[in-house]
């Protein structure tokens, strides 16, 4: 279904620029000369002769370098014109600070008398200096290049590659023209040679050139190995590459940019005759991810859309949220849900996965495929949709069969984690390899590059680009992070931070909740919250650590902690001070209790997106301390509604709960103040709203 779809998609339009004898037949060619069949001939300081929107891709390899600084800006403009919205630019230039890196480190070599680093030294400073300053055809490298044995000559093929290696022999035959000159030049011949192109007229780090990436329009600026690209089969073309895999260029800086899709209009304001309807997909109802998509799907009906939401565990009767049939087996009853048999071979299908990597990451705490037996285009509320709204999709949504039915619909994907972006993983520990493209998974502990990840990678890349997707992430940090992926950059993507019920969750009677549980009154109680206190991902043992401090520090009479989720009976016990185990809490009547009973909530995450805790806090009028990661900062005004801490700084983790004692201790109005923001920022009805807003703008947008 999958290749079906790919055949059946617009031929993208490429444009290499500047081509020289390197180029494609796939590709409109372009350069001063017309240097082979089918190479147009054009003065590219005149402009790109298309129209505006033409190319999908725009590249060019050592051609920027050859403008004047003052007409570099007005070149890249141009290419921003002829791309199409979501195209890409690839630009590969000399690497000015690998040059620098290089020449100060040979510099250092030759400096201690070593003859190696002379020579090298040698070399470095002709590669820096000799093609901006020559005044013949080829300078001082052909110079060193017909020199027999040409020092440190190794390290010069290793540095130049394809340019000298294959033509050294020739060049080594061909005599030396003797220069009669005297070193003198007309300055005529001098001005003509400086103006034939030949010369490079500036030079380019990865600083400077994503200055005029970004003055240009450009976002989504990437630095990429010279085989790593975002555009699609790029490698083939064997533009950058040689036919055994080498670089072609292996001096160059290698980066992509993105011509951003216009912003999406909002919606007039008008009345609908039927309601909007929407159909949301999620593995299920509870846990972080399917709390906030419930929550959504709750607030858009509170405003009117039709909403209805298909999950694969469902508990609760609520007639608007279904479970999805499997094509094998009935629905089940189980501990009071209903379960759909496709729930357990998807956690089996996972659960696969990470047995073929023994030596996988303990960070590692899910890892998913895109493969389920659901199907969509037999569910009514999918086919009446007017908009599809994904959220963790992991075992409902089978993207290699379903790509039809989506690409028949705007979809709209609520990122709840990096799933979306990455090969599996569903946060990277750091890893930015789906940056480029995902295999040797860090997390998974492999070393093949074709390993899941990849594979997993490669079959999302092959359906998104056949969708019409559009992103939405409740952080500013995830937005982020789906600008920098590979499957998503390029394509429209907006920051709508989550919702929730400030009727549920809101202001309680502490002295009261403290006196019904037999907890002190004059306590200060710390709440952490987490499904499972052993997810490390969620930091419990720096909290830990970080009210370990504070017992040093003040001594631990008064020091209690509330812990909401699983946390093993040993850790517990291991705590030096009391602690009070409320185990899982379903209830989001007695989740706001929990908060309201707490002086201060420690959220220690190490990667997270809009944690729900931090605004369930908050609204309940209870500050938050944790690290300045992720989606933390969105909820945390520092020393204000909270404390934000360096990441994996337990000693500013202990400073954040020193400070929420002293404003336990001086009676300040913290709790009002992260009501206000609560109500402000992250109201049910407010994001219900941006997301009406949003799916009213892409409707109208396809009609046009």
């Amino acid at each position: 279904m999958v290749h079906k779809a790919l055949s059946q998609s617009v031929e993208r339009k490429l444009l290499n620029l500047g081509c020289g004898r390197r180029f494609h037949p796939d590709w409109t060619n372009a350069d001063f000369q017309a240097t082979g069949p089918g190479v147009i001939a054009c003065d590219l300081n005149k402009g790109i002769p298309f129209p505006s929107a033409s190319f999908d891709v725009v590249y060019h390899s050592h051609l920027l370098e050859h403008f004047p600084r003052r007409k570099a800006p007005a070149f890249l403009s141009e290419c921003f014109r002829v791309l199409k919205p979501g195209g890409v630019l690839r630009v590969v230039v000399p690497d000015l600070e690998d040059i620098v890196r290089n020449y100060l480190q040979a510099l250092e070599q030759a400096a201690d008398s070593d003859p190696e680093g002379e020579d090298r030294h040698e070399w470095m400073t002709i590669e820096l200096l000799d093609q901006l300053v020559r005044h013949e055809p080829g300078g001082q490298m052909l110079k060193h290049w017909k020199r027999v044995p040409m020092p440190a000559e190794e390290f010069v093929i290793e540095r130049m590659g394809a340019e000298v290696r294959g033509g050294l022999a020739g060049l080594r035959r061909t005599p030396a023209v003797l220069d009669d000159t005297g070193g003198r030049q007309e300055p005529s011949a001098l001005g003509a040679f400086r103006l034939s192109g030949e010369v490079h007229q500036w030079m380019y780090d990865r600083i400077s050139l994503t200055r005029l990436l970004q003055d240009a329009g450009f976002v989504d600026i990437v630095r990429l190995g010279a085989g790593d690209s975002a555009i699609s089969g790029f490698q083939a073309y064997g533009l950058d590459l040689e036919p055994d895999g080498s670089v072609r260029k292996p001096d160059s800086l290698f980066m992509e940019a993105v011509k951003p899709m216009p912003e999406r209009r909002r919606a007039p304001q008008t009345v609908r005759s039927k309601p909007l309807k929407v159909a949301h997909f999620a593995l299920w109802g509870h846990g972080g991810a399917g709390i906030a998509a419930t929550r959504l799907h709750d607030g858009l009906r509170a405003t009117g859309v039709d909403s209805r939401m298909y999950v694969l565990s469902k508990q609760g009767d609520d007639p608007s949220i279904e479970v999805v049939p499997s094509r094998q087996g009935e629905l089940l009853q189980k501990n009071g849900k209903i379960v759909s048999p496709s729930l357990a071979r998807h956690s089996a299908r996972w659960h696969a996965i990470l047995a073929r990597y023994p030596n996988r990451s303990q960070y590692l705490e899910a890892f998913t495929d895109i493969l389920s037996d659901t199907r969509l285009a037999s569910l009514k509320g999918f086919q009446d949709a007017d908009i599809i709204n994904l959220h963790w999709v992991g075992g409902i949504i089978d993207f290699e069969h379903e790509v039809e039915a989506l690409a028949s619909k705007p979809v709209v994907w609520t990122m709840h984690d990096m799933n979306p972006l990455t090969g599996g993983c569903h946060y990277s520990g750091g890893c930015e390899r789906y940056a480029l493209s995902c295999g040797s998974c860090p997390l998974l502990g492999s070393l093949d590059k074709r390993d899941a990840s990849e594979r997993i990678w490669a079959k999302k890349r092959a359906t998104f680009d056949l969708l019409d997707l559009t992103c939405v992430t409740p952080s500013k940090w995830l937005g982020d992070c789906a600008g920098k992926s590979s499957l998503w950059r390029g394509r429209a993507r907006h920051v709508i931070p989550y919702g929730l019920n400030t009727d549920v969750f809101k202001l309680g009677n502490q002295e009261d909740l403290r006196k019904q549980l037999g907890i002190p009154r004059d306590s200060f109680l710390v709440f952490f919250g987490a499904e499972s206190v052993a997810n490390q991902r969620k930091g419990f043992m720096h909290s830990f650590n970080a009210l370990r401090s504070l017992r040093e520090r003040l001594g631990s009479e008064g020091i209690a902690l509330a812990i909401i989720g699983h946390c093993p009976s040993e850790l517990a016990a291991a705590l030096p001070f009391q602690a009070y185990q409320f185990g899982y809490v379903n209830s989001p009547e007695d989740m706001a209790k929990a908060y309201s009973l707490a002086d201060v909530c420690i959220l220690p995450s190490l990667e997270d997106n809009l944690p729900n805790v931090g605004i369930e806090s908050l609204a309940c009028g209870t500050p938050v301390v944790g690290f300045r990661i992720g989606g933390v900062p969105d909820i945390v005004t520092h020393m204000e509604t909270g404390y934000l801490a360096g990441a994996g700084d337990v000693g500013g983790l202990c400073d954040g709960l020193v400070w929420a004692l002293e404003q336990k201790r001086a009676a300040n109005p913290v709790r009002l103040q992260c009501r206000k923001r609560a109500l402000e920022e992250f109201n049910l009805l407010k994001q219900a709203k941006a997301y009406t807003e949003l799916y009213e703008s892409i409707l109208a947008e396809k009609k046009r």
